[in-house]
């Protein structure tokens, strides 16, 4: 194992929950190992760790001892056939060698073991994806193409989408289209793709929400919705049973931002500076256009009336249905703007710089 690599899986328990999350992103959402100073294996941390603390509304200077998974799954001799049972066994992608001290030596991965993802069973459900609007953001580049089919590498960002819910069990797709539609349907056309794919024809633009009442009468499952903008590693099959075990009616899904006022901020009364702070940093969870809705939800809307997202989630609250939050502390970015867009190409391995 790359010397390198391990330092970045490994962490402390002094850490925060917010350290820890940013060092998640860095590492692709794999387990981060915590470790004492001389590598004696603690335990570990998942994304799933850090959102169960967030639903019980753990702070983010909470230090990661609090919450990590301290019974991890462990070998104590490096045997890849040995590591391909547990991770099969127990669903895990990672596991950490240890010494009769108990000090790491070495990470087995997955990809290190066996060929192609985890093979999970195929869900009924279906992934509807908003591909209608017209990408105004990303101008001059949506002048010539559909937002959609703005390419990150090799792929168009719809396809990126859609491979990331097929790790997930999801091969049932539902495209809304509006905007340079014609030029959508015949990318699928052209290009085989490993997916049962309908589509969906905006006669007007129906906003973020609107265009689901085109499916309302054959949806008989919860319904993940995903904005066509949004790159994200989320587990769709975890989403889905975290809305279905909470009895939720939608869920949407919500990502800590960090985000930095870049001036000093001043605090005064009649006139007296009686504070300054440089630079503050303020934590908010933001939605990140990921949804699950249930069929009865989508009776509430009627047919082709312009109606935004906000709108349905207060709709929904209005007629005393429940809304939930799924906390996702993994990748998440907005792809819809330029500054963005740039750094999902650098992120992603493509060149460039963000």
């Amino acid at each position: 194992m790359n010397e390198n690599k391990l330092k970045d899986l490994f962490c402390s328990p002094d850490i925060t929950i917010k350290e820890a999350m940013v060092s998640l992103s860095k590492v692709q959402g794999q387990l981060l190992i915590v470790v004492e100073k001389d590598r004696k294996l603690l335990g570990v941390l998942a994304d799933g760790d850090i959102r169960r603390a967030l639903l019980k509304n753990t702070p983010l200077t909470t230090t990661i001892s609090k919450i990590m998974n301290r019974e991890p799954k462990k070998l104590l001799f490096f045997s890849k056939e040995v590591a391909a049972k547990e991770m099969k066994k127990y669903s895990i992608k990672q596991i950490p060698v240890v010494d009769d001290d108990g000090k790491v030596q070495d990470i087995i991965f997955w990809n290190d073991v066996i060929d192609g993802e985890i093979e999970l069973d195929k869900l009924d459900n279906s992934v509807f994806i908003m591909a209608g609007g017209m990408g105004t953001r990303l101008k001059p580049f949506t002048k010539i193409l559909p937002k959609p089919l703005i390419p990150i590498g090799d792929k168009p960002i719809i396809e990126i989408i859609m491979d990331n819910c097929k790790k997930h069990g999801f091969y049932n797709f539902i495209i809304s289209l509006n905007y340079k539609s014609a030029m959508i349907k015949h990318y699928f056309a052209e290009n085989e793709y490993d997916a049962l794919i309908e589509f969906r024809k905006e006669d007007k633009p129906l906003g973020t929400a609107g265009p689901l009442c085109l499916v309302k009468n054959q949806i008989r499952e919860p319904l993940i919705v995903t904005n066509c903008d949004v790159i994200t590693n989320i587990d769709y099959r975890d989403l889905l049973m975290f809305h279905k075990e909470k009895g939720f009616k939608i869920t949407m899904v919500g990502v800590v931002k960090q985000f930095t006022v870049p001036y000093g901020v001043l605090k005064a009364n009649n006139g007296h500076l009686l504070e300054i702070t440089e630079k503050p940093e303020y934590d908010f969870m933001v939605n990140a256009g990921v949804y699950v809705i249930d069929p009865e939800i989508l009776k509430l809307l009627e047919d082709n009336v312009y109606i935004d997202m906000p709108e349905l989630l207060i709709m929904t609250k209005e007629k005393k249905y429940s809304v939930g939050v799924y906390p996702f502390s993994g990748e998440w970015i907005d792809v819809g703007q330029w500054e963005d867009y740039k750094k999902a190409v650098f992120h992603m391995g493509f060149g460039g710089m963000p």
